[in-house]
């Protein structure tokens, strides 16, 4: 670089678990998922990454100030993690504006993380696209699919990714609640009993109906492991959800293990419709974004 400074910028879009089932553990407690990931570009954290040749060193900033440590932050994590594989030697100083919410399901930090690895590669271009998905997954399950960012079929811990067409129009009302749900407090207490059932609901099914237009036919395969329980730790999911589903959502459905939820509607007019009367109902405390996918 001969000592000039760059300047790398893009966006990290959420996402959210259109449906989630838990199909499996591994003999290391990992739990095996089959989910439909769906990127939400509307809804987006901001990545500025500034690179200097020099000893390497990684710096954050960020509008948040929790994510302002270089420690624990996955931005930092990436860069990190990504000059060591490589070998470089950068002043690294990332600058994140945080939209998506924290703690809400909606992968915000792993989107975080997959931005800083393809800006920097996109640079760089020291790794080859296997090689960018196994550093993404050293550093979350849900990072590879980042990389990816399309409608896709996930497997395994979030590594087998399976992009497919969707031809649905989904219109997608986005909440977030002022609460957040730890993941690894849901993944402990999510019943045993309930891994790999409901066969007939399966993510081949919905995929099948969003490649053929069925809406009706996705929206009642939806379901989410962690449904009950969440919805068990904090009843105004099912107030919120009974409000929805009397204001013409197809499905109200839970995104990964909380705390963010997602009502699915036929049309964009009937969710400003819905997404109005929610406000004048429960006033701005639950925070509402919208997808168009």
């Amino acid at each position: 670089m001969n000592n000039e400074t760059v300047t790398l910028k893009c966006h990290a879009p959420a996402k959210i678990n259109l449906s989630l089932k838990i199909v499996g553990k591994r003999i290391d407690n990992y739990h095996l998922l089959d989910s439909i990931f769906v990127p939400i570009p509307e809804l987006f954290d901001e990545i500025s990454i500034t690179l200097t040749e020099g000893e390497t060193s990684v710096k954050m900033s960020s509008n948040h100030e929790e994510m302002t440590d270089s420690e624990t932050n996955l931005c930092s994590k990436a860069a990190k993690a990504y000059f060591k594989m490589t070998k470089l030697s950068v002043i690294c100083q990332i600058h994140l504006v945080k939209n998506i919410p924290i703690g809400a399901g909606l992968g915000g930090g792993s989107s975080d993380a997959a931005a800083v690895l393809k800006l920097l590669n996109s640079h760089y271009n020291k790794l080859s696209a296997g090689e960018l998905a196994e550093l993404a997954l050293t550093l979350g399950a849900d990072v590879p699919f980042f990389l990816v960012n399309k409608i896709s079929r996930v497997g395994g811990i979030g590594e087998i990714i399976t992009p497919f067409e969707n031809r649905t129009k989904m219109n997608l009302l986005i909440l977030s609640p002022p609460f957040s749900a730890s993941t690894p407090w849901a993944f402990k207490h999510l019943n045993p009993s309930i891994i790999g059932e409901n066969p007939s609901k399966s993510s081949s099914k919905i995929a099948e109906a969003l490649k053929n237009d069925d809406i009706l036919t996705a929206a009642g395969c939806l379901l989410n492991d962690f449904e009950s329980l969440l919805f068990e730790k904090f009843p105004a999911y099912q107030i919120w959800r009974n409000f929805l589903l009397n204001n013409n959502a197809l499905h109200v459905g839970l995104s990964g293990s909380g705390s963010s939820f997602f009502a699915l509607f036929d049309s964009a007019e009937k969710l400003a419709d819905a997404e109005t009367k929610f406000i004048e109902k429960f006033g701005t405390t639950v925070k509402t974004n919208k997808g168009y996918v």
